[in-house]
This record gives structure tokens, C-alpha cells and sequence, in this order.
């Protein structure tokens, strides 16, 4: 983790827990923990979309005039982004009224970036900045940056987006190899992927017009390869695969760009995009961010005939299939829908959810990871309340996120008594009737979320190491978790 984010060895959580309620063959509620808060009934305050927040705080530089940006993620990834978008030249003014944040910006467009000596990006954890931010500057003429991550995004391939953005002319260097300027012909090559990781030198320049095929499923590749097309002079089309985040492209096209999108097979969407193009000023709300909304329905799911409500989440159906994937194995889902988003190109709603049956095994096919690829942890600890066997298939791309997630998931699940195998890229869970108490410890944020409601399942008193790994996306993590279980204690300061 960055330096702003990672927990120092003795920053810890220890939470007791006295095992999870459950439904005995009668499905009545039995072994409930004694320590919930007196309650069955929890309203739970989410941090703000992350995903969302990157890619307004960069339209709103990209544009000329101001924009507001009302209830932004505080977390340390989209700080990366902000601090990125001031280093080209974008102003921010932080003000806070009743307690919410707003983000006032103020730019004179992307023709000011390349007026100025070479700009050091640090793109701390965040492999949204770092891509977004390449994909975009290749085509901006005369900006040159540098940009370096934690070490942990250092080992995060960038070749699915620099090859392409190599391809079509960008002048892109990786500095981790002694500043090799990289060429077109071995993009091709599959030892290429090997040697193009941060940092990396952008030596931005005018591009034209290009059509492009990518075959990797990645909502960031897609992004990157849009913003350069903004960029670029006349009409560009970027053929993609399906099943990714639709942000990028909602977004634009609420905010005026000549942007058009069809389906070419069941498996594919071709976008055609003519550029350059400027954004408007805007205002926007951000709404709250379903990803870390998984862990409470997982919670609730966890937790028989206990009920949690979140308000005023994104409803993208993109971002809520591991609702659906929840729903098939027993939790009932409430969403309303909320009329006015104030978000270009979003809608919000208010859920809740309550498991009042037996939970199903959980089975996600390799043809749905990529909409639920940052839900998975949070789902694998939902797998050790089902009456049977848990399969999730397809998950090499766990392999390349802030850690080895697909190992760590299997580590974390045998730390507190339960069975895991892995076999290729596919993991199956074995629910066992242990729920050992355990040590952990991992710079991965959504690992940490993941540990800690498992903690809340065991028997026992857990340790949590590194605990402000969540200020990456949820900072207020275990503020929200407390309204629930009481009986935790936090040693961070010690």
C-alpha cells in the first residue's frame, strides 16, 4: 500500500465473535450472537462509488469552466485521481456543508496540460488511475508525466492497455526497464506482457482516428481505450467484449459526446466515437457505492432474519449481479428506485435485504465473473453459510487484482475452519460446522472487509492486521460494522 494507506505491523482490529445465527430444520432462528446491537434492523451509511468518482473528477478536468462534484469518494484511490487531475493543471475547492463534501472544479480544458515540464503522477493502489489516466494522455499533444504506483500496482500488468495505445502510435516508455521506449511489433508477442509494468512515461501527441479490437474483459481497458478516443481526430470504433462496467460510456454520452454503441454478437459491443471531444461543465451527486454494499448483504445473508437497508445506492444493473448471484442462493432483495439521481447517466435506489431460508450452494459461472469480479471475496464468505458445495469458475483475473485474491481467499477460508480448492482458476468452497477464530493480515482492502465479517462468524476472539487497508475505498468500514456487532475493539493507535 501507499504510503498515506498502509497500516503500520502493530494497526490491528480484534473482533469477538460467537459463531452466526442460523435456521434450524423447522426455520426457526437459532445460535443467534449475542453481541448485535440489540437490534434486527440496521440502516448502514456507504461510502460513496468509487468507480464512479474517478471518472467524473476526470471529465470534470477534461472540461472547460466549472463543475461540482457533490458527495465524492473520500477513499485513497480516487484522492490519486484528484491529485493527478490538479498536477495537469484542474483546480479543486473542498467544502463541506451539513457534514457532505463537494468538490468544486475548475479547468480550462485539456489544451492547457502539455504547457507545462513533465508531471510526476502517483497513482498510489489505484489501477483505474493509472489506466484511465495512459489512455487518455497518449493523445493529449505535448504532456509528458511519469506515473508510479504502491508496490502492489507495480506488479499489475499495464500491457493490456499500453500495447494497443503502442499500436496506434503512442509514445509510451517503461522506466521500469531502464526507460525502453516500446515497440509496435512486440505488442504482439506474448512475452510482451511481461516487461510493461509502472512506471510509466506518457509522451502525449496528436492522434488520429484508429479502429481497434480488444479481446480482454476489463471495464479499464475499455475506459482507457474511450478516453484516447476522445481525444483523437475523427471517428474512431472500439470493438470490446461484453459483461464489463458501462460507466465510462453512460457518462459521456449524458455529458454530449458523439458517442454510438451496437452490439456485433452476443459477446461483443462495437462503440464508434468522434473526437476530439470537450466535456461541459456539470454538476453531479454521487451516489453510494454497491461494491461496498456486498459486504452487508452478505452480512444480512450470513445472518438469518436479520435485515439491513442501504439508501441512495448506484443502480446499475452492471454493478448489482452479485445481487442476483445472492438472490438465487436464498437472500431477498428490496429496491426501490429512486426518481431524481442528479447523476448524468446513473440511477440510485434504496435496498434491503433478509435470508429468511436455507441457503442454496452459490454457483457463478466463468460467464459472469467480470460483473461480479470485485464482489468475489465478499461472496466466497457468503459460500460458508450454504448446505452444500460452492463453485465459482473463471476467476484468473482475481489473480492480477490488488493481490492474489484467488489464493488469498482460499487462505483466509481454511484460516477459519473451512474447505477450499483450487483447481486451475476454478474455486470450490466446502462449508464445514468450524468457525475457528483467526489471525489475519493483508494490504488488499476488500480482503480486509472480507476477514472481518468472517470474525464475525467465528468463535472466538480474531485479529485483523493492517485494518486501514479499507481507507482505500470505505473508510468508515468498521464505524458501519459497529452499529451491528458492538464487541470489537480497535488497537490502530497502540
Amino acid at each position: 500500500m501507499s504510503t498515506n494507506t498502509q497500516a503500520a505491523p502493530n494497526e490491528y482490529i480484534k473482533i469477538k465473535g460467537q459463531g452466526c445465527s442460523d435456521l434450524d430444520k423447522h426455520g426457526d432462528l437459532v445460535g443467534s450472537s449475542d453481541q448485535i446491537a440489540g437490534q434486527k434492523n440496521f440502516d448502514i451509511d456507504l461510502p460513496s462509488d468509487k468507480s464512479l468518482t474517478h471518472r467524473f473528477v476526470i471529465f470534470a478536468a477534461m472540461a472547460e469552466g466549472e463543475s461540482s462534484l457533490l458527495n465524492p469518494s473520500l477513499g485513497a484511490d480516487c484522492l490519486a485521481t484528484r491529485l493527478a487531475m490538479e498536477a495537469f493543471g484542474a483546480r479543486f475547492l473542498e467544502r463541506f456543508l451539513n457534514g457532505v463534501c463537494e468538490w468544486v472544479v475548475t479547468s480550462r480544458g485539456t489544451k492547457d496540460w502539455g504547457n507545462k515540464d513533465l508531471v510526476s503522477i502517483d497513482a498510489q493502489n489505484s489501477g483505474t488511475t493509472a489506466r484511465l489516466l495512459i489512455g487518455l494522455g497518449a493523445g493529449i499533444p505535448n504532456l509528458k508525466f511519469t506515473i508510479s504506483g504502491d508496490q502492489s500496482l507495480s506488479r499489475r500488468p499495464m500491457a493490456r492497455i499500453v500495447g494497443p495505445l503502442v499500436n496506434l502510435g503512442a509514445k509510451i516508455n517503461v522506466l521500469a526497464s531502464h526507460h525502453t521506449p516500446l515497440d509496435p511489433l512486440d505488442s504482439r508477442h506474448e512475452e510482451y506482457s511481461k516487461k510493461v509494468f509502472l512506471p510509466i512515461e506518457v509522451v502525449g501527441q496528436s492522434i488520429k482516428a484508429f479502429q481497434l479490437k480488444t479481446n480482454v474483459v476489463s471495464a479499464q481497458v475499455k475506459s482507457a481505450l474511450l478516453l484516447a478516443a476522445s481525444q483523437a481526430v475523427g471517428e474512431s470504433t472500439i470493438e470490446v467484449p461484453n459483461g464489463t462496467r458501462n460507466h465510462t460510456e453512460n457518462i459521456m454520452k449524458a455529458l454530449g459526446a458523439d458517442l454510438t454503441q451496437y452490439e456485433v454478437s452476443s459477446d461483443a459491443t462495437k462503440f464508434k466515437m468522434k473526437g476530439p471531444w470537450i466535456p461541459p461543465g456539470f454538476s453531479v451527486v454521487i451516489p453510494k457505492d454497491p461494491s461496498a454494499m456486498a459486504f452487508f448483504a452478505v452480512l444480512a445473508f450470513l445472518n438469518p432474519g436479520m435485515s439491513i437497508r442501504c439508501k441512495g445506492v448506484l443502480n446499475n444493473p452492471g454493478r448489482l449481479h452479485f445481487l442476483r448471484v445472492l438472490e438465487r442462493s436464498g437472500l431477498h432483495v428490496s429496491c426501490v428506485p429512486i426518481a431524481d439521481s442528479n447523476c448524468p447517466g446513473e440511477s440510485i435506489a434504496d435496498f434491503e435485504f433478509k435470508r429468511c431460508g436455507e441457503a442454496k450452494p452459490i454457483i457463478i459461472d466463468a460467464s459472469e465473473v467480470s460483473e461480479v469480479i470485485d464482489e468475489i471475496p465478499a461472496l466466497a464468505a457468503a459460500a460458508t453459510a450454504c448446505r452444500g458445495t460452492s463453485q465459482f469458475f473463471g476467476l484468473q483475473e482475481l489473480r492480477i487484482k490488488e493481490s492474489d485474491r484467488l489464493a488469498a481467499i482460499k487462505e483466509l477460508l481454511e484460516l477459519c475452519g473451512q474447505k477450499a480448492e483450487i483447481i486451475g482458476d476454478n474455486l470450490s468452497i466446502f462449508p464445514t460446522d468450524s468457525r475457528n477464530s483467526f489471525s489475519y493480515s493483508s494490504d488488499d482492502h476488500r480482503m480486509v472487509m472480507t476477514a472481518s465479517i468472517l470474525t464475525l462468524c467465528a468463535k472466538g476472539t480474531s485479529r485483523i492486521g493492517q485494518s486501514n487497508a479499507v481507507k482505500v475505498s470505505f473508510p468508515g468500514f468498521f464505524s458501519e460494522l459497529a452499529k451491528i456487532y458492538t464487541d470489537y475493539t480497535d488497537f490502530s493507535d497502540i
